[in-house]
């Protein structure tokens, strides 16, 4: 019988091993490239998450609400429902149980927001004692009765200030909005009318009535 004799493959030139080489450094090169890329867009949305969120409540801010407001496609049907809440008495908490406390107040606050709202909602700090909660796809009756959790919810709410219990409550006022717009003057006037009936309440703005 004839021997099968198996040929040896041939050892590979200088010319590939050195093209190989390069293969393998444009490969690690791709590869470190991306990686960076990733930490890079990584780190840009952490320093926009936090450009975008009060340090006090870890709500979102003002940044946060333009760009917001500048997403949404102009002109949509969408129904949507805005609310301006404001922490009453902020500032006697403050002189007479400490600004410890007001930030408590304000925590309480924030806290009453998330726990009444829903994810797709949005719920902004506007600075000092004033909220602001977005809700998309509620006529104003709706909102009227999250404004109503609200003021409930705090309603049952306590500070633990050292020697006193100090209370929380809230005004909201309520005005219909769209994606793209936020009534502030009609808000401000609900809210308006909530403090000259005597705070802790909820008002509609009413256009018929303005």
């Amino acid at each position: 019988m004839a021997a099968v004799v198996f040929a040896e493959s041939a050892a590979p030139t200088l010319a590939e091993r050195r093209l190989a080489a390069v293969a393998e450094q444009m490969v690690t090169s791709i590869e470190a490239e991306h990686l960076r890329s990733d930490r890079l867009s990584e780190q840009l949305r952490r320093e926009r998450l936090l450009s975008e969120s009060d340090h006090l409540t870890g709500l979102h801010n003002r940044r946060y609400l333009e760009r917001f407001l500048d997403s949404p496609v102009k002109d949509s049907p969408m129904k949507v429902t805005a609310l301006l809440v404001d922490l009453d008495g902020l500032k006697s908490i403050n002189d007479n149980s400490g600004h410890l406390a007001g930030d408590a107040a304000l925590t309480a606050v924030a806290s009453a927001l998330r726990e009444v709202t829903r994810p797709q909602d949005v719920v902004v700090r506007l600075g000092g004692d004033e909220f602001l909660v977005v809700l998309p796809g509620l006529d104003a009756q709706g909102g009227v009765k999250v404004g109503e959790r609200i003021v409930q919810h705090l309603a049952a709410t306590e500070l633990p200030v050292p020697w006193q219990a100090v209370p929380v409550s809230a005004s909201v006022g309520v005005a219909v909005a769209s994606p793209n717009r936020i009534p502030l003057d009609q808000l401000d006037e609900a809210l308006y009318a909530v403090k000259r009936s005597g705070k802790g309440r909820v008002f509609l703005f009413d256009d018929a009535a303005a």
